[in-house]
């Protein structure tokens, strides 16, 4: 099977420290210095499990908590090799969401084998009721599908929902519109894959049938084989073609 980023173009990446656009993965942002051990060093503390609902301080109540368990069980049951993880947190101020995340999504431990299996594909919405923003981050499985252009157009569709509803209505809309957009997306994929594994096929049989031509050639006996005494006819059959 061909992995995704054999179906798809890379996409562009945006660095979490300043977020300028990157054409090429790196793990240092060669325009501000940004990186892992940065990213770390800045948020010295023990991290908590990552789950699907994160929400230390109870801002959420239980009606808004069940109903985007809901949801987010209906993308998972949709695609079940993704699992989501929703955070509200309040940030200090200067603290950016984005590396937040990040550094969420690098350092939770799992709450179990399995889950640490199913990190790369992992995707974590962060609310900062501090600063009133919203941000998401991406396992590196899901990096080819949901690039930084889906994810930020989702968050700008959802837009009106966060502001007349408040986060559970508006990350209830954001969880939708990205359920529809990968069912798009894998559409894409599949039909990518099977022209290329369709061609890709089509030029081994092709290769396939010139060797065993070859080979047919090389192994049959001369066309112009004399005839064994037996099977001789007189010559006049084969000039005239009569008796």
């Amino acid at each position: 099977m061909l992995a995704p980023d054999d179906v798809f173009n890379p996409s562009k990446f945006h660095c979490p420290g300043c977020n300028a656009t990157l054409n090429t993965a790196s793990n240092t942002c060669p325009h501000c210095g940004f990186n892992a051990h940065i990213c770390m060093a800045r948020f010295p503390f023990k991290p908590p499990p990552l789950t699907r609902m994160m929400d230390s301080d109870n801002a959420i109540d239980t009606r808004g908590k069940k109903r985007l368990s809901k949801t987010i069980a209906r993308l998972e049951k949709r695609f079940p090799q993704i699992t989501v993880s929703f955070c509200v947190a309040l940030l200090p101020n200067g603290v950016d969401g984005r590396q937040f995340g990040y550094w969420l999504l690098n350092r939770c431990p799992p709450t179990s084998e399995l889950q640490a299996k199913r990190r790369l594909h992992h995707l974590l919405m962060l609310v900062d009721r501090n600063n009133e923003t919203v941000s998401t981050s991406v396992g590196y499985g899901l990096d080819c599908f949901l690039d930084d252009v889906t994810l930020s157009k989702a968050l700008h569709e959802a837009k009106d929902s966060y502001i007349r509803g408040g986060y559970v209505e508006g990350s209830i809309k954001w969880i939708n519109i990205i359920r529809k957009k990968l069912v798009s997306i894998h559409e894409e994929a599949a039909a990518a894959y099977d022209r290329r594994f369709h061609l890709r096929h089509r030029n081994t049989t092709k290769e396939t049938c010139a060797i065993s031509e070859k080979s047919r050639k090389e192994t049959l006996p001369p066309i112009k084989a004399q005839l064994s005494p037996q099977q001789e006819r007189p010559s006049k059959l084969i000039a005239t073609g009569r008796s």
